[in-house]
């Protein structure tokens, strides 16, 4: 990636976050101003990050969770109430509150805190480690172990 691509990158993000700087309750518009933000991007990873970064103070509350069944789902890949269903989730996970949810979802939380969305190192590796002591039980652990080489590069200081 070229310094130009990461400033039009960081143009978009702040572009996204200064039309919304006030917002933290996501809402079926910023479901559509999110997919109009990325669309000229045709690298997944770009896309990923924007999409995060837009979404990384956003909260939501849903009584149910709907399923969203993908080996590796992104933000693109999401409905509008599949994307409540996450931002409500990651939001329990956030104050420590672990419900039963899709491991889809916990794979697009596991990217977030890979890059570095809404954390630091520090706190991105622990939380890390204790959303897998969580979900280990779940069958997540197994998928969380292919991320360890990553994991660590990634945190690596």
């Amino acid at each position: 990636m070229t310094k130009k691509d990461i400033d039009a990158m960081e143009n978009a993000i702040y572009d996204l976050l200064k039309a919304y700087r006030n917002e933290k309750v996501f809402t079926d518009n910023n479901y559509l101003q999110l997919g109009m933000a990325v669309k000229s991007y045709s690298n997944e990873k770009e896309r990923f990050i924007i999409q995060a970064e837009f979404l990384k103070d956003f909260e939501c509350t849903v009584k149910t969770y709907t399923q969203f069944d993908l080996n590796t789902g992104t933000f693109e890949d999401m409905n509008v109430s599949q994307m409540k269903s996450y931002l409500a989730w990651r939001t329990k996970v956030r104050k420590c509150i672990y419900d039963e949810i899709n491991e889809t979802y916990i794979n697009v939380y596991i990217n977030e805190l890979i890059n570095l969305i809404g954390v630091n190192t520090e706190n991105g590796l622990d939380k890390l480690i204790l959303l897998w002591s969580k979900y280990s039980d779940s069958g997540i652990s197994n998928k969380m172990l292919r991320f360890d080489k990553s994991i660590l590069t990634c945190y690596d200081d």
